[in-house]
């Protein structure tokens, strides 16, 4: 098995990737959840990869929470 720290360390070491954790999953998510496996997978197949800027990403759904809060 692959330890979590390995499995970051690998996602943060390829360029372009993404990453999905399934919580409370083994190496058997495949055939264990099989649906959500594959609405996942397909899901990546068909959303073009978008190289996240966190801070900005995290300010601008910041900023559009507040906004809807104040219409409340």
């Amino acid at each position: 098995m692959i330890r979590d720290e390995h499995t970051l360390d690998i996602f943060h070491h390829l360029p372009n990737s993404q990453l999905a954790i399934f919580p409370n999953a083994t190496q058997m998510a495949p055939f264990d959840d099989s649906t959500l496996f594959n609405a996942t997978v397909a899901r990546s197949f068909r959303a073009p990869f978008v190289k996240k800027d966190r801070i900005k990403d995290f300010l601008a759904s910041y900023e559009s929470l507040m906004a809807s809060l104040e219409k409340k």
